[in-house]
């Protein structure tokens, strides 16, 4: 993610060429724009600029729900270097960067993951690449979709339906709320109405007027019921 569009042009080409086993999400401009804000969420690497014209790259990690992916900070000035490592971020390119030092970068990245990932050193010590289906699978009219539970904004109970509110569209589900509060992880969704479960990671705001409610990242406001608010005010610590 970079307004700079020659530096993510040399990003596309470079790491295609460099790292034919990474698959490349997408290039954006916009790093404060709804689909970069999914993407950001899915990604493991994320390559973002450190100065935007309004906010800088720290702005966007702080606003985005950015799940443990690798930073990868694109720098002009020296300085951002520094800060950007005693910050506690993977790496820094400074910009304009050379192939050898994308190489490096990456080859570090992979050594990273490899011995930071139980999971992942195991399956490569018995030759035996092991794999997760983490998606729901989801009935509808039409046949069944598979989501990730991380791009559900919210579900908003529809009679003996689901109104399924995702980053990227709206799915109508031929399943209750109860069976999606039990269904999806109670650590990340919470049940704040007997209407709504909500992804507290798209969570954008806490007003406390008017009984309580939250505003979501598509900007949908959503009131909290009375039963509930004890236990969410306990469990975001409002």
């Amino acid at each position: 993610m970079d307004n700079d569009q020659q530096t993510n042009k040399q990003l596309e080409v470079e790491i295609k060429r460099l790292a034919d086993d990474l698959e490349l999400l997408g290039i954006q401009t916009d790093a404060t724009n709804g689909y970069a804000r999914a993407m950001m969420m899915r990604a493991d690497v994320i390559f973002l600029n450190i100065t935007f014209p309004w906010f800088t790259g720290l702005d966007v990690l702080g606003n985005a729900p950015v799940r443990g992916s690798r930073i990868i900070f694109l720098a002009k000035e020296a300085n951002y270097v520094h800060q950007s490592l005693k910050g506690g971020k993977f790496d820094c390119l400074l910009k304009p960067f050379s192939q050898t030092e994308l190489r490096r970068t990456l080859k570090r990245l992979k050594e990273e993951q490899r011995f930071s990932n139980p999971t992942t050193f195991q399956s490569a010590s018995a030759g035996v690449a092991q794999y997760k289906f983490n998606k729901l699978s989801l009935p509808t009219t039409k046949g069944n979709i598979f989501l990730d539970p991380r791009d559900i904004i919210y579900c908003q109970a529809d009679q003996e339906y689901t109104r399924l509110v995702t980053v990227f569209e709206t799915h109508l589900i031929s399943k209750n709320l109860k069976y999606f509060e039990t269904r999806l992880d109670s650590r990340r969704f919470f049940r704040v109405h007997k209407s709504y479960v909500l992804n507290l990671e798209h969570m954008e705001s806490y007003v406390r007027s008017e009984g309580g409610h939250v505003i979501m990242s598509d900007h949908k406001v959503i009131h909290i019921g009375r039963s509930r608010k004890n236990e969410f005010a306990a469990l975001m610590g409002v």
